[in-house]
């Protein structure tokens, strides 16, 4: 589904503490506020017209089952698609900054290769008292990313996206409580803080490693208050993905412009058409 809604870019600013080049930020002028796009086509790669449309925006995110068929009725993975669709519009010159799906929390087996290693590996997935692995929605594995093989791929899986052609990733569920989803799943208390820890851990590896080559990643509902937008680490680009046109949101919308974040904002799917 498409999300096309205000995109709020700030001046360009590194990591703290980093040398690395000036980040590639979306152009911003309130005379022609940004917009981006957010979207996916299962059934194949963007056809040309889409491609065209879609590099009229500031930036384009290519969501998780993007063309998971080819037109030959063969699948490929997400870690060949992504990329694909990045390049495809990069190719139109118009500055688009292409983004990767990639969950940091939930292991979406939309034919992704990381989806592959997680079924090998049992190891790479939260566990509960028991041995046995934690669900998520749709009964899917969940990233233990407190274990270095696992934040390791899953880092790896972004960073040779962007090398294959994509700006950076669009991470989901950067704002999701470890602890509340793994002590509900059946974990011990030092697990799920466990897992917790080793979250924000990678988000902030990933962020590092990405800002080497002026890039990065939109955390999709990072936080306004509390550790996560306050304390150890603050992102370049987020997305609050459940808008809408209250007193709060706009004063969170606030908030996060002031602290020179890239900010994009959509409104919940029931109202979006």
């Amino acid at each position: 589904m498409l999300s096309a809604l205000a995109l709020l870019a700030a001046t360009q600013t590194n990591l703290p503490g980093s040398e690395a080049p000036p980040l590639h930020r979306p152009p911003f002028s309130w005379s022609s506020l940004p917009v981006f796009f957010h979207s996916a086509n299962a059934s194949g790669p963007w056809s040309p017209a889409a491609v065209k449309a879609i590099a009229k925006f500031a930036m384009a995110t290519n969501e998780k089952s993007h063309a998971m068929l080819l037109p030959d009725g063969t699948r490929q993975s997400e870690e060949l698609a992504g990329p694909a669709a990045c390049r495809q519009v990069a190719k139109e010159g118009t500055g688009t900054a292409t983004f990767f799906y990639l969950n940091s929390v939930i292991d979406w087996p939309f034919n992704f290769k990381l989806h592959g290693q997680m079924v090998a590996n049992p190891s790479w997935r939260e566990q509960n008292a028991t041995g046995g692995d934690i669900r998520g929605p749709g009964n899917n594995y969940l990233y233990d990313l407190s274990n270095p093989e696992t934040a390791s791929a899953w880092i790896a899986t972004c960073v040779d996206a962007v090398e294959a052609g994509c700006s950076g990733c669009f991470i989901d569920q950067a704002n999701l409580s470890e602890e509340g989803v793994a002590l509900a799943g059946g974990a011990t208390k030092d697990n799920a803080a466990k897992f917790s820890t080793g979250h924000m851990a990678a988000l902030v590896e990933l962020s590092k490693k990405l800002s080497t080559t002026g890039n990065y990643p939109i955390l999709n509902h990072f936080g306004v208050t509390g550790p996560r937008a306050q304390g150890m680490f603050q992102p370049v680009a987020m997305m609050m993905e459940d808008f809408a046109g209250t007193e709060l949101c706009v004063t969170k919308l606030q908030t996060i412009s002031t602290r020179g974040f890239t900010v994009q904002v959509r409104r919940p799917w029931p109202h979006f058409r």
